[in-house]
């Protein structure tokens, strides 16, 4: 009986995205190590590369996996929910900074699809720039520039390798 629960489809599932988004945290945390692109050390930053990065996940999953991408989001709201109660937000304040951040998921999923169904250089600066994540604007053009590439490179290679066996790329 036990082992006919482990050998579900859904538990295969869970655990690719539980995996899947290690690989996206540990990309976050390259992201925000690299000293070329000084990022503002704060939760805003980490969020919002996060996001970045589950767009590309769930642009690769869209036709294909769309309970592992369920099982990623669950993943995420969980760990959200994690960082606010870090954050000392209470237990009542809770849900609704969840569902604000959830909607802003949504958002931005929409305005990043939009932006490289057009391959729209201009728009990502703009939106790169109102979510602002660099710690100054000297290197705007350059990190536009890179997280553009790097976005679309991600999204081509997946396109030609087997996606189970994703793993992001550098552009550079």
């Amino acid at each position: 009986m036990i082992l006919q629960y482990l050998k579900k489809k859904e538990n295969d599932q869970k655990k690719k995205a539980q995996n899947i988004y290690l690989k996206i945290i540990k990309e976050v945390n390259n992201f925000s190590q690299k000293s070329i692109f000084p990022l503002k050390n704060e939760f805003n930053t980490s969020f919002e590369l996060t996001v970045i990065l589950f767009f590309i996940i769930f642009s690769i999953n869209k036709k294909y996996k769309k309970n592992i991408n369920q099982f990623l989001m669950d993943i995420f709201i969980d760990d959200l929910d994690f960082s606010f109660r870090n954050m000392g937000i209470g237990d009542m304040s809770i849900a609704k900074y969840v569902k604000k951040h959830v909607k802003k998921i949504y958002f931005r999923f929409n305005k990043l699809e939009k932006i490289f169904k057009k391959n729209n250089f201009v728009d990502f600066k703009m939106f790169i720039s109102k979510i602002s994540i660099l710690e100054s604007k000297e290197k705007d053009q350059e990190f536009c520039y890179y997280l553009y590439n790097y976005i679309k490179n991600n999204l081509k290679k997946s396109k030609l390798h087997e996606r189970s066996k994703f793993l992001f790329i550098d552009p550079l």
